[in-house]
């Protein structure tokens, strides 16, 4: 352990003078109470007593900082979520860190190989004597790689850097299920709204426009680049149980001779 001792402060708790009414003047006993480890970064405290040959003493405290470069407690990267648009990935870095005694800078190296390539803007821990977790945001991860980084902490007492760490990100189908946007294994409800309202503002299939006829026997309408091949229509009444109408028409027109009986219906298409 490299270490820096510096004394910060006095606390005159008594005053020591070179001579004494009772006694005249010196010697004096000097005598030190000490709880400073040079081995070990902290705050400590050094207390001086002098006594005449009367027995009149004084005391004189002071703190002692022994400092040194940073020490890591622990480091963790966690895939946070998917870019909707270009399918990449933020992931969160974080490192457990103690400045011991003295402001530190802590950087984040990532990339594809131990050259790394990318590193983070410094996060600033404060001087202390106690672990901080210094944590970035970064963006634009690809899927399907395997990527490497690791953390460097710096003071004015030195630099430490942990080993190569590594975490993999895989495709969001690697969970086998569709919509699972961080392949955790499930399709929250989270997902499901997010893959879902990214669809409806940037495409323009299966949204049917110049619909007439609704609350009638009869109803159509049009659809936008629609897809190849037939769709069959399924009507509820409440959201949950759908029951099958059958095949709309290739300008898709259906009947539904029940629709002005019975609370309202809705109704939506499923291919094929």
């Amino acid at each position: 352990l490299a270490v820096r001792v510096e004394a910060v402060e006095d606390e005159a708790v008594g005053d020591v003078h070179p001579s004494d009414v009772c006694a005249g003047p010196g010697p004096f006993a000097i005598t030190t109470n000490s709880t400073v480890n040079t081995a070990v970064a902290g705050t400590y405290s050094v207390t001086y007593t002098a006594t005449d040959s009367a027995g009149n003493a004084a005391t004189n405290s002071r703190v002692v900082l022994v400092v040194a470069a940073p020490t890591f407690s622990g480091v963790t990267s966690v895939v946070l979520g998917t870019n909707l648009v270009n399918g990449t990935r933020t992931v969160q870095f974080t490192a457990g860190v103690n400045p011991n005694g003295q402001i530190s800078a802590v950087h984040f190296q990532y990339g594809l190989t131990t050259a790394y390539g990318g590193i983070s803007e410094p996060v600033q821990l404060p001087a202390v004597f106690t672990t901080n977790n210094a944590t970035v945001t970064v963006t634009g991860f690809g899927s399907g790689f395997t990527y490497h980084w690791r953390v460097t902490a710096a003071n004015s007492s030195g630099s430490i850097t942990t080993a190569d760490q590594t975490f993999t990100i895989g495709s969001p189908a690697d969970s086998g299920l569709p919509g699972d946007i961080n392949g955790d294994g499930i399709v929250s409800q989270a997902e499901l709204d997010a893959v879902y309202g990214h669809y409806l503002t940037n495409s323009p299939w299966l949204q049917m426009t110049n619909v007439l006829g609704l609350g009638t026997s009869n109803v159509n309408f049009a659809l936008p680049n629609p897809a190849a091949g037939g769709y069959t229509v399924e009507a509820t009444t409440d959201l949950v149980n759908w029951m099958t109408l059958g095949v709309a028409a290739p300008r898709y027109e259906f009947t539904d001779t029940n629709a002005p009986a019975g609370p309202a219906r809705y109704y939506r298409l499923r291919h094929p």
